[in-house]
């Protein structure tokens, strides 16, 4: 688990096989964190398995679903009912 303000991606199995990146924000393109958190992903080309988790207030559904079917190598998992 890579916290705080490091470099490199915020979760990967010890044998870099698995690589995840997470956020949270108001929407998934706010500041095109989504965008970025895919070409970080993308320019990963050992990883087997790859992940975006995040929380969002709002999501546009056609957005969100465009991303997902043009990056289908990606696995983004949108969290829902995060109590604090």
């Amino acid at each position: 688990i890579n916290i705080g303000t490091q470099s490199g991606h915020d979760v990967m199995s010890t044998d870099e096989s698995i690589v995840c990146d997470c956020f949270s924000s108001t929407t998934p393109i706010n500041n095109n964190k989504i965008k970025k958190d895919v070409e970080r992903l993308l320019k990963n080309n050992t990883a087997e398995k790859k992940y975006i988790f995040f929380y969002t207030a709002e999501v546009n559904l056609t957005i969100l679903e465009n991303i997902r079917k043009k990056h289908s190598d990606i696995n983004f998992i949108q969290l829902d009912n995060v109590e604090i």
